[in-house]
């Protein structure tokens, strides 16, 4: 029940990131911080093998659409949806779940999961 929006950075080359930007403070974080992991360290190392700023920005751009955006948009219409009782809570439930699924799905298809496990 924060107020969310899609972030695309400060300036054209940061328009590849896929954020979600909160202006207020969120409290307690730990029940809406998703996880943590560090990054495995032979993919870290080649991250700062590379000599310039540019080259490692451009080393982590994701491949593919903003996956956070669309998730946000999604997860505005549930909310605006439950609020105005077209649905119930157990079907905005589902689409949650259905939400984190396709998001397991699509780090497991990149890699993402392959390379940190």
């Amino acid at each position: 029940m924060y107020d969310l929006e899609g972030y695309r950075g400060d300036g054209k080359e940061c328009d590849w990131e896929n954020e979600i930007a909160c202006w207020s403070e969120i409290d307690p974080l730990d029940e809406v911080l998703i996880g943590i992991e560090p990054v495995p360290d032979d993919r870290a190392s080649l991250y700062f093998e590379l000599p310039s700023l540019e080259q490692r920005r451009d080393a982590c751009r994701p491949l593919g659409s903003r996956l956070a955006e669309y998730e946000l948009c999604s997860i505005i219409r549930i909310v605006k949806r439950l609020g105005e009782g077209q649905i119930n809570e157990d079907k905005a439930d589902q689409v949650a779940a259905a939400i984190s699924r396709r998001r397991l799905l699509v780090r497991s298809e990149s890699g993402v999961e392959r390379a940190a496990g």
